[in-house]
């Protein structure tokens, strides 16, 4: 998980802090997926724009 926000944080907007909780579903996935689930996180809440 921390790898998949690594590559989004460049996309990310300054002056903001993220609480990010990991469900036990992520247990397996490949980094691309997870990174995957946090853009479409990110999108759904309004910080990176669609």
């Amino acid at each position: 998980m921390k790898e998949s926000y690594r590559h989004l944080q460049s996309r990310l907007p300054i002056g903001y802090d993220f609480i990010i909780i990991a469900r036990n579903t992520i247990s397996g996935k490949k980094c691309m997926e997870v990174e995957r689930s946090l853009m479409s996180a990110f999108k759904r809440t309004g910080v990176i724009k669609k």
